[in-house]
């Protein structure tokens, strides 16, 4: 990634609610990241930390009972900012895609977003063969790009008519053979063998990783300008994860699109990524570059996550496990307090407060340089790719005669929320 790559994505305060029958659940809490021009941007953390919620807001797939509740996702495209009526909405070359109708932000799904979901077998339709799914997003984006976005949801529909009509009359069919000759050439650019007569085929031919491949056509037919990759390599073997990892690699570095990586592998994040947010409770606790948090991690909860993967160097160490479970996050049972608290070796008086972001990289209080206090939360440096830490560590050091005395959680589970609540979906 070049160093002055330009943002395409910038997402601020964003928060996702799930109002189901036992309580309201806060999947996504105030999260703020930066995507920038060509570059691969990981989010990582273990299963129910809110990674995937984060992504279906960014693109608005989240469905009921779930809501984006609030926040602005701002994404760089001078044309459509120049069609914005609403300058709240707008701001240069930047349109805050929450703020625009539900139409526009459907029409931006395809050529602007892009989303590889987390199981191909059950996200790709067994009824039709793989190239006629393929060719289906291709005619979308086609026929999209040759109107206006506010004639699209007219022009757009393909109602129960059109459906009968094309299997009587060849001249109404919805896909054209010029979408299915482009279906073909992107699974040939996915690395499928024999991409035309492999076109002809239905999901449960093709193996797993080839699945995904053809997931990962179907995502590149609109020319995305940001890819959100999710769990792309779950259930893979090895072999076949590297694989699909070198593929989007090669596939990011042909069309110059941002990649957004959510895995709970660490092994991908330092493969494929620039940047890195952790994800814990639904917030992004620590945020840098990949030194930033491999090397140099200060939040308890990344280290536990680093000290949990074998030392290829010291194969004999004993792993460190992180105790506990991530929180169900209804929201009668977070409290306002660190989230990690119960689980964290560090938890100290002042972790009963909800933290700010601190600056890991600025200096300490009271330096003879003048810098500024790194106990102020970091509200406008977001996207000046600082280290950015959601923990009292970060400002200053573990103090053990403030420390939480042990079980203090189990004794008082009103001030943790209920530590031993059933974990939520990612």
């Amino acid at each position: 990634m070049a160093d002055d790559a330009r943002d395409l994505l910038r997402v601020r305060d964003l928060s996702t609610r799930f109002f189901t029958e036992e309580g309201q659940v806060n999947a996504v809490e105030s999260v703020d990241f930066d995507v920038r021009d060509g570059e691969v941007f990981g989010i990582v953390g273990e299963s129910g930390s809110g990674k995937s919620v984060t992504a279906l807001s960014v693109v608005d797939l989240v469905e009921s009972p779930g809501r984006v509740t609030s926040g602005e996702v701002w994404y760089r495209n001078p044309d459509l900012a120049e069609e914005v009526d609403d300058p709240e909405a707008v701001d240069g070359d930047f349109v805050d895609v929450r703020g625009v109708s539900e139409s526009v932000r459907r029409a931006l799904r395809g050529p602007s977003f892009s989303m590889i979901f987390q199981d191909p077998m059950s996200s790709l339709n067994p009824s039709l063969t793989v190239g006629e799914q393929i060719a289906e997003a291709v005619e979308v984006q086609r026929r999209a790009r040759a109107n206006p976005r506010s004639t699209r949801s007219r022009t757009q529909g393909y109602g129960l008519f059109d459906m009968l009509s094309s299997t009587v009359l060849p001249s109404r069919k919805y896909v054209t053979e010029e979408s299915r000759d482009r279906a073909v050439e992107l699974l040939e650019q996915v690395g499928i063998p024999d991409p035309a007569d492999r076109a002809d085929e239905y999901p449960h031919q093709f193996s797993g990783g080839m699945l995904q491949r053809a997931m990962i056509a179907q995502a590149l037919a609109g020319e995305p300008d940001l890819l959100i990759a999710d769990e792309p390599t779950t259930a893979l073997d090895v072999t076949i994860q590297a694989q699909i990892l070198d593929l989007l690699k090669d596939l990011q570095a042909e069309t110059g699109m941002s990649i957004v990586m959510i895995t709970h592998n660490l092994g991908v994040i330092a493969r494929m990524c620039d940047r890195v947010g952790v994800m814990y409770a639904g917030e992004v606790v620590e945020r840098g570059t990949l030194g930033d948090v491999f090397d140099d991690p200060v939040h308890p909860y990344t280290q536990g996550l680093l000290g949990s993967i074998p030392d290829l160097d010291d194969p004999a160490a004993r792993l460190q496990p992180i105790e506990g479970n991530v929180p169900d996050l209804y929201d009668s049972e977070m409290g306002d307090r660190c989230y990690f608290a119960d689980r964290c070796p560090y938890a100290m008086e002042e972790c009963l407060s909800h933290p700010p972001e601190f600056d890991a990289d600025a200096a300490p209080t009271g330096s003879p340089d003048g810098a500024a206090d790194p106990g102020d939360p970091v509200e406008s440096k977001v996207d000046a790719g600082h280290h950015g830490v959601r923990c009292v560590l970060a400002d200053h050091e573990y103090d053990e005669s403030q420390a939480l005395p042990e079980g203090y959680f189990v004794e008082r589970p009103d001030a943790a929320g209920d530590a031993e609540g059933v974990n939520a979906d990612d």
